[in-house]
């Protein structure tokens, strides 16, 4: 867990977006492969 908050702390709001963006399409392609 002090691992996942020094990450969290060191990326910035653009990568954390970038990454949210990453998990939806691939989310999204895990769906649609049903």
């Amino acid at each position: 867990m002090k691992f996942l908050k020094f990450f969290a702390s060191s990326v910035t709001l653009d990568e954390k977006f970038l990454m949210f963006l990453l998990c939806n399409a691939l989310s999204n392609a895990y769906k649609n492969s049903d």
